[in-house]
Parts: C-alpha cells; structure tokens; sequence
C-alpha cells in the first residue's frame, strides 16, 4: 500500500480514508478515521471488514464494492456497533489496480462527528434511514419477487433498536417468510397492491417485554409502502411486457394471417357453390333423419316389453320405460337390488357374442328376459339390450294347471284310500266303546285283587302304573279313530267334485259374515279378525255351502299362523275390479293376516294334499287343497303373497256371473 499511494498524501486530502483488498480484508485505515471511530490499531486492529461494520453496513459497502468494480462509483453508509457504541458516516468507494493488488478505497472530503457524541435518538434515527436506503437498493436489485421477500426481513429488523432480538415475519400468496415475533407490541399491517389484499407484513421482537417505538413503527410503515409501490410497479410492468409481446406476436401472426386470407379466401369462393349442393342434400337427409328418429323413438316407447340398454357395467344407458331411472345399474332401476340378479345372462352375451334368455324373479314377480347383443364396427359387443316380460299372471297360471292337473290324479286315489281306510277304522270306532264299559266293569275287581296281591302286574306293569294311564290309552285311541275319521271324510270331500249343484245366488259378504261368526271361539284367543266390504257387491253364482268352507279354511289357517308375542290381525275384504277379457265384473276376495308367513319351498307345497306345517296342532294338510278344488270349479283363481316374519295373503277372484254345472 505503500508503494502505491503516498499516505500523507491520503490523509491531507480526505478526512477519513480506509484501503481494503478484493477479500475485504483492510489495508489501512487513515489516523483520523481510527481516532473517531475508535478503531483498535496495531496487533489488535481488526483484520476484515466484517470484524468492524454491524451487519446492514457490511451489506452496504459489499454493494458499493460491486459498483467500484464496475466502473462506477459506490457509495455506502459506515456504521461501526459492535463494541457498545455506533459510528456512522457516509463514504465514496472506488477501486484501483496495482501491479500486485487490487484495491478498494473508502473516503469522503469532510470530518463527521462520531456518533457515540450523539444523542442516543439520533443514532436510532440513522439506524432507520439506513434501513430504508437499504430497501430501497435491495428493490432495484432483486430479480424476483420472492428473491425479494426472502432478503427483505433480514434488512428490515436492523433498523429496529435491538437487531439481535428482532423478527419480520411476511406472509405473500400463501408463501411464508422470516421470523413471526412476539407479543401485541408487534407492528401489522396487511399488504394491499392496487387495490387488492395480498398478505400480511409483521415487524417486532421475539421477546414480548421488548417494545416497538413509534419511529420504528413510521419506518415500518415507510419500508410497507416501499415495498407495496414496487410490487404494483413489477405487477404492472410483467403486465407490459406480456401485452408489448403478445402484440408483436400478433402483428407478426396478423400479416402472415392476411396472405392465408386472401389465399383461403380464393379457395372458399370456389368451394362456396359445392357447399350449397352439400347443404341441400344434408338439409334433405337431416329431415329424413329426423323422421326415422321420430318414428323409432315412437315404436320403442310403444313397446309393451320394458326394454333396456346397458353397458359392460351393467350401467342402464336407456329404456322405454319412465320408471327406470338412467344412469342406475340395470338391477337396480328395474329391480330395487344393490347387485347382479341370480341368472343374469349379460356376461355370458359379452362372452359368447350371442343372445340368452332367462327368467328372474322378483319380490313375489316373474319376468321373461331376454338379452341380446349390440356390435361396433368391428364386429364386438360394444352394448347389451335386453326385452323384459313380466310373465307372472302367465306363470300363476301355469302352477295352478299343474296343481289342477296333480289334484285330478290324485283325485282318483285318494276315493279309493278312504274307502280301504274307513273299514278297518270302523271296527275300531266300534270296539273301541265295548273296551271302555268293560274296564269300567273289571277295573273295580282289578282294584280289589291288586290290594290282596302284591306285586301284581298287567301286560308286565306294575298295577298303579296301568290303573293310571288305561282309561288315557283308551281315549288316545278313540281320539285317533276319530282323527282318521276326519280325514277320510276331507279325502272324500277332496274327491268329490261334482258334489253340490253350483246354482246359488251368493252374496259374498254375507258367507264371510256368517264364517267369521263360526270361527270366532276358535280363533279369538290368538287374533282379532277385521272385515271391510265393498256395498253393493254383485252376486255370484255357485254353492254357498262350498265357499262358506273356504273362507273358514282360510281364517282358520291365518290364525295358526300368528307370531308368539301378542295379539295377530286378519283382515278379511271384498272389492270389483273390471275383467281384463270384457267378460263383466270379477270379485276380488281378500284374507290377509300378519303372522310368520312363508317362505319359497313352502309357497310351493301349501296346495299338495296331506302337506301341512301343524302336524302337532291336529293339521291334515287337506284345508288348502280344498280351497284351491272349490275356487277352482266356480271358475276362480287363487293367489297367495307371503313373505317371512311380514304376514301372508290369499286373493281370490271370481266371476260375478259364474255358471255353475247345475244351471
């Protein structure tokens, strides 16, 4: 440094003068500047500039560093606090090059009184302004408005009192930065750009018993304001450049844009005439078109069969039917169930590319479906459609033949089987009584030799045993001779088809009056029995006698199949319903009941003869085979609903003006 400068020479022309290298390590410092700033000198005197500047001045001067290098000349605020006290003066930098060195050289043409004189307020208030032009050069430098906010706390909280325990905290479009302080001291204030809220600037200590002073806050505000002018400065100018660029694209674009016009422009007059042919021809086929559309979407929503269309995911993509819901799993819309119907054909038409039919039934219903499936181009199934039928009438009718075909076969056996069964149980009926008046007559003797005799036995049992339970197997067997006797008379009753003329005028509501009378003993204790008549119910023709049996068979079985807990209900109801043949009125009889009702296996056996589910209760399992004989020869049908645990209930229809074989 010597050789280079002259130091006397230095120290006459500036007031304080300090020489660092390109490492910032100091050279020299000139006599004057060591005296008022109280540098140490000698073995102790500092050997960097960060050993002797606060932190914000190191970043002062290193920016002034790069401006001397650059061939301009820096300018850079000197503050000295790290022993206790401050120095602040304000110092040009420049820079030279020796044949060995490269030199930065701070100095200023006029003395500064040391700020350790100062009033305490005024050092703070140099901290501030410090702080401000900082900011200030740190906006002109940063690149991005992140790079911004992420230098931006750092020199924020030197120009608080205490730097080392001060926090800035900023939060910018949901990115966070800095330090958050402390306490309700803590200066905050929302970061508004034209007009629009961006985030949240915050500036205090991390110690709550540290206070923000009323010049600090003006400087928080000033760097606020600062700051938000330049955001809507960049905001407007990123706008700017995006505008000027778009614009000159667009310019480019628009005369490359005026060649293809007046080139296109040539070829559409050409195409123009064509494109009228085109368009009559498009016009006449879009009418046809639209009148083949009109004429299908009749036919589909006219066909009695619901029919669908679904995918591979069983999803409905339309129907004819405006119950269905599209958009629904087939099983769903037209079944109420949450996954593929039992027998459901649709993965063997994807598979085998054919069509399939099946039946399903559902809550009690029969439906015919038929699936078939729908190509793309390529010869896949890209779609399914099914036919559904609702066949349940059709099957109903279909039981009730093979019922009446099973009940006419076993018509003829069962006249025989009775009449082989009556004989034998004749003489037991008979006997039966002269047994009973002969013990009567030899139990007494019994008596009196079984006291004299002891240890006397009958048929090997101890005498009290036997003189106990006699007369019980006495009755047993009568009571079983009279059971058979019942139930040959049912068989012959089952067998006897022509008997009674069918040439009464009946008023059903009158049978059921009369049969609920008759079975109210029988069936009050377990059940309350509840009628509702349709007036004025036309007549039919029949036998009174016979339909008087079936309505006391049906009321009769409802209540032997009342649940445990509490009292059970049937409801007995007449009502008119049209004929679907035009064949007049048809009477609609009902007996329904909320008892254990039935499941599928039993639905299909409840007509067999001889079928019964209370066999302890004294059941001949002949009630209902009866019943369906009865309906059967007045022209009627017989319907039966049941579901477990819900109840079971018997429709019967008959035809108002039914002609019997008597008329």
């Amino acid at each position: 440094m010597d050789r280079c400068i002259p130091l006397e020479f230095l120290n006459r022309c500036f007031d304080y003068c300090l020489a660092v290298d390109e490492v910032e390590n100091i050279l020299w410092v000139s006599p004057s500047l060591a005296e008022d700033a109280a540098i140490q000198m000698g073995k102790d005197a500092p050997q960097a500039l960060e050993d002797l500047l606060s932190s914000l001045s190191l970043l002062e001067c290193r920016r002034a560093m790069r401006d001397a290098l650059e061939g301009a000349r820096g300018e850079a605020l000197f503050a000295i606090s790290k022993r206790g006290f401050g120095f602040s003066t304000l110092f040009n930098v420049v820079f030279g090059q020796s044949v060995d060195d490269r030199i930065f050289l701070f100095f200023n043409t006029s003395r500064r009184v040391p700020t350790h004189k100062l009033e305490h307020d005024f050092l703070e208030r140099g901290k501030e302004l410090n702080t401000i032009f900082a900011v200030g050069r740190w906006i002109d430098e940063s690149v991005t408005v992140d790079e911004f906010f992420t230098e931006f706390p750092m020199i924020a909280v030197q120009g608080l009192q205490w730097p080392e325990k001060a926090a800035c905290h900023i939060s910018f479009k949901e990115h966070d930065y800095g330090q958050r302080p402390v306490g309700e001291n803590a200066f905050c204030q929302e970061i508004v750009v034209n007009d629009v809220r961006k985030g949240v600037f915050e500036i205090g200590y991390t110690d709550p018993s540290l206070q923000v002073l009323e010049g600090e806050r003006n400087m928080a505000r000033e760097l606020l304001r600062m700051a938000t002018k330049a955001l809507e400065r960049r905001e407007f100018a990123d706008n700017l450049s995006v505008t000027e660029m778009q614009f000159k694209l667009s310019q480019e674009k628009v005369d490359e844009l005026e060649k293809q016009v007046a080139s296109k422009t040539r070829e559409a007059r050409s195409l123009e005439d064509k494109l009228k042919t085109i368009n009559s021809y498009v016009d006449q086929t879009k009418k046809h078109y639209e009148q083949s559309k009109a004429r299908l979407d009749t036919i589909f929503k006219a066909l009695p069969d619901t029919v669908g269309i679904i995918d591979y995911e069983f999803n409905l993509i339309e129907t004819n039917s405006e119950e269905q819901k599209e958009g629904e799993k087939c099983y769903k819309a037209f079944y109420g169930r949450e996954k593929p119907c039992v027998g459901c054909k649709a993965k063997w038409v994807i598979a085998n590319s054919a069509p399939a039919s099946t039946e399903i039934q559902s809550e009690g219903n029969y439906y015919q479906v038929q699936t078939l499936p729908i190509f793309d181009e390529e010869n896949k199934v890209q779609a399914l459609v099914e036919f559904q039928r609702d066949i349940t009438r059709e099957k109903m009718i279909e039981l009730q033949l093979q019922q009446a075909d099973k009940l006419a076969s076993l018509g003829q056996l069962v006249s025989g089987v009775g009449h082989e069964i009556n004989n034998p149980n004749q003489f037991i009926k008979g006997n039966i009584g002269i047994i009973r008046q002969a013990f009567e007559d030899i139990l007494p003797i019994m008596d009196e030799y079984a006291r004299e005799t002891e240890g006397f036995k009958v048929a090997k049992l101890p005498y009290d045993f036997f003189r106990q339970h006699i007369e019980v197997l006495v009755d047993d067997i009568a009571g079983g001779s009279l059971r058979i006797q019942e139930i040959v008379k049912g068989l012959k009753n089952f067998a006897r088809k022509d008997e009674g003329l069918l040439i009464d005028k009946v008023d059903l509501n009158n049978i059921i009056n009369e049969a609920v009378r008759l079975v109210h003993k029988q069936v009050h204790k377990s059940c309350e029995v509840h009628t509702e008549f349709l007036k004025d119910l036309p007549e039919i023709v029949g036998n009174s006698q016979k339909l008087e049996q079936v309505m006391i068979n049906l009321i009769i079985n409802a209540s032997q199949a009342m649940k445990d807990e509490g009292r059970g209900n049937i409801w007995v109801s007449t009502a008119k319903e049209d004929d679907p043949k035009g064949r007049g009125d048809v009477i609609v009889v009902s007996v329904k009941d909320d008892g254990i009702g039935m499941d599928d296996k039993t639905l299909k056996q409840i007509y067999d003869p001889f079928f019964t589910t209370k066999r302890g209760k004294g059941g001949t399992g002949l009630g209902l085979s009866i019943v369906f004989q009865i309906i059967q020869e007045h022209g009627g049908v017989v319907d039966v609903n049941s579901e477990l645990g819900e109840g079971t209930t018997f429709t019967m229809r008959l035809p108002a003006f039914a002609k019997g074989k008597g008329e």
